[in-house]
């Protein structure tokens, strides 16, 4: 029995570890050691000198962490991030599909909470709204307004099919705030208004990004094969044309005047010899 409850004891802190989410502190630096902190086994894409790539590919939730007390979480499917001497220039995080009303709400909360306008994301909203294809991608982002430069990109999850997945992206150290850190990100951005957001489906259901392909692949389908097998039970079966019976009858008339006229003259000029 006591045998019996520590297995179920392990086995439990063993869901515990596997259900939490990895953090990815970056409230106060951005380093490749911060990333190792969080447990994540990014693996080494490519080396450029002093430019390294890693990509990390597993399902998993994440929370990050950042400068003036924000915390973002979103369920993860890959990430791909870049680090320069040990420093991280780059970070993307690629999250689950939603349907576009739910995504259009993800979107605005991102936007309330880093104080964005909503004319990009209503644009996007109105172009896209009950149709089956992508139109525009959006891109929405922070930067001049925070530091790191933070934004979100919505696109079609599955060969240009609804429903939409979002991107999450992260940039230090680019052009616009050359020289700043989250030291001074955090004396000089104020307090966000909703410091916590998700950027996971609001209703909580896990979705499939090729449902909306292989239902249109199916009907077409579908559609060829009852085409076929009309064509099959009409095999053999000539349908008469409505306009060929006429030209029959002009065709057989002429005919026969032809050789009216030619009994006519034989026989006329025939007779005087």
């Amino acid at each position: 029995m006591r045998t019996l409850c520590y297995i179920l004891a392990v086995l439990a802190m063993a869901v515990g570890l596997e259900a939490a989410p990895a953090v990815l502190d970056f409230s106060r630096s951005h380093t490749m050691e911060d990333v190792r902190r969080s447990g994540l086994n990014f693996k080494r894409l490519s080396d450029f000198g002093h430019s390294v790539a890693y990509v990390y590919q597993e399902d998993r939730d994440i929370v990050v962490l950042l400068p003036g007390g924000r915390k973002i979480s979103q369920r993860i499917t890959i990430a791909h991030l870049n680090e320069k001497d040990g420093v991280l220039t780059r970070l993307e995080l690629l999250g689950l599909i939603m349907p576009q009303d739910q995504a259009y709400q993800v979107a605005g909360t991102f936007c309330d909470s880093f104080n964005l306008r909503h004319d990009k994301l209503e644009a996007w909203n109105r172009l896209n709204l009950g149709k089956k294809y992508d139109t525009e991608e959006l891109y929405l982002s922070s930067e001049k307004k925070y530091y790191p430069a933070v934004g979100i990109n919505l696109f079609t999850s599955f060969n240009r099919y609804y429903p939409w997945t979002i991107r999450f992206h992260i940039r230090w150290n680019w052009t616009e705030h050359r020289g700043k850190d989250e030291e001074q990100a955090w004396r000089e951005f104020p307090t966000p208004s909703i410091p916590e957001i998700s950027l996971n489906p609001p209703s909580g259901l896990k979705y499939d990004g090729a449902a909306a392909y292989r239902a249109d692949r199916d009907a077409a389908y579908d559609q060829a094969k009852k085409a076929k097998g009309s064509q099959a039970q009409g095999a053999g079966v000539v349908a008469a044309s409505p306009g060929t019976h006429w030209w029959l009858w002009a065709f057989g008339f002429a005919w026969l005047s032809l050789l009216a006229l030619l009994w006519f003259v034989i026989r006329k000029f025939g007779s005087k010899r």
